[in-house]
């Protein structure tokens, strides 16, 4: 569908060309060829030395940003591979639009396979970047890794507006009308938890890390089924027992202090007389004689158990604390020098008293296991010590960043990127290696 490029510059554009594929000759060439792209070796090509070192400087980047999963950077390199350089390419792109002189293609459709979209996607999606430490496909979806999506990824890394797609690659859902002589490009696609034959170094390539593709995490194992409670009533035994014995509580309590607050009110009245010479004093519990010309009056109960033990108690405390304090009062130096006296005596153990700030004597015994490693360690090694942490910022309100190559497009870093601050950064930690 191309060959060579007719516009030059950094973002150089390919020429039409509906002609047969050409054999490869240039020595530089084919060594960049067997490298990037494996799978096309000995073949002939529809790329020349300058669209393979676009490619080249293009994939770099990419690898740079996905070469932590080998199964991504391998399937990232593979999608551009067929693009640029395969014999084939015309069964699975055509042009979509040409400039002016009806050579240089400024669009282009790339008919991949939904299978190799979802599976691209899938073995990135997880990726992270270290540089940033966010995922990948925050950098290459053109939105979030969270709203990323297959169609998205592919959509953001053939648009111009990215900065460093020469012209517009569009991935059709659906295969054109007009011709059947279009078919998808359908190559395998390698799984990040898989192991693969990696066609760069033809050896077997690792799965991608936990960290970096889901699908590789063990599984955590099916826990067994709980089994049924037992139920009373609609409710759990727990619950039911509770309402049982809150009810029972309702049950006995109210009547038991109903019936027990009646006897004591009857039991606080008495009929005394209205001779005014009666003898009203209270005496044994017994009440004076009742007589036809009696009246119903309120008289103190006896007395409980717990109260004449505790008018008890108040008065022998009254008594001996009385005479302590007179005591005080008469012997007052003699009582503080005995305080003295024996404030000292206690605290003899501050002579002998240490500070333990060591964590290694504070956790750990002279005699455990764990003690005796760590002074071999130490004997061999040298003394391990805890690592601290310095907080570092600036006070450079303006943000650093980098001009970025292609579109000139200024991507700022933060204050924290200030060259003159990580300078001072620099002969900090060179300090501390010196101590």
């Amino acid at each position: 569908m191309w060959y060579g490029q007719c516009t030059t510059g950094s973002k150089a554009k390919n020429c039409f060309y509906n002609g047969p594929a050409k054999p490869f000759t240039d020595p530089k060439g084919l060594k960049v060829l067997n490298s990037l792209c494996p799978e096309l070796r000995n073949q002939h090509t529809c790329c020349t030395i300058k669209q393979l070192g676009v490619l080249s400087k293009n994939l770099e980047i990419m690898a740079q940003l996905t070469n932590r999963c080998p199964a991504c950077w391998n399937n990232m390199r593979r999608l551009y591979c067929q693009l640029t350089c395969n014999r084939d390419q015309s069964l699975y792109m055509d042009p979509k639009d040409l400039a002016k002189d009806n050579i240089t293609i400024t669009d282009i459709n790339y008919y991949v396979s939904p299978t190799f979209k979802q599976d691209l996607f899938d073995s990135c999606k997880d990726v992270n970047y270290p540089g940033n430490n966010e995922k990948v496909l925050n950098l290459l979806c053109g939105t979030t890794a969270e709203k990323c999506t297959a169609r998205k990824l592919l959509s953001y890394m053939g648009n111009t507006e990215n900065g460093f797609a020469p012209f517009n690659i569009f991935y059709p859902d659906y295969l054109p009308s007009f011709t059947c002589n279009i078919s998808p490009m359908n190559i395998t696609v390698f799984k990040c938890n898989k192991q693969f034959i990696d066609p760069q170094t033809n050896r077997t390539a690792r799965p991608c890390s936990c960290q970096d593709c889901v699908a590789s995490c063990p599984v955590r194992p099916t826990l067994p089924p709980q089994p049924k409670p037992r139920k009373i009533m609609g409710l759990d035994l727990l619950s039911f027992s509770l309402l049982a014995a809150y009810i029972g509580l309702l049950v006995i309590f109210f009547p038991v202090r109903l019936i027990c607050a009646m006897r004591k009110k009857l039991k606080s009245y008495a009929l005394v007389s209205d001779n005014p010479q009666a003898n009203l004093k209270y005496s044994g519990g017994s009440y004076p004689p009742v007589t036809s010309s009696s009246l119903p009056v309120m008289v103190d109960s006896s007395p409980g158990l717990c109260k004449r033990m505790g008018n008890k108690m108040e008065s022998v405390l009254r008594r001996q604390f009385t005479k302590w304090g007179v005591y005080c009062s008469n012997h007052p130096f003699l009582v503080m020098g005995g305080s003295l006296l024996v404030v000292a005596a206690l605290a003899c153990g501050l002579l002998r008293f240490t500070v333990t700030t060591d964590p290694v004597e504070l956790w750990s015994a002279p005699n455990s296991e764990a003690r005796k490693q760590k002074d071999i360690f130490d004997k061999k090694f040298g003394p391990f010590y805890r690592t601290e942490q310095l907080i570092i910022r600036s006070t450079n309100p303006k943000p650093a960043g980098y001009t970025r190559y292609g579109d000139g497009k200024f991507i700022p870093f933060g204050p924290i990127f200030h060259l003159d601050l990580l300078n001072q950064v620099f002969l900090i930690i060179h300090w501390f290696d010196l101590q």
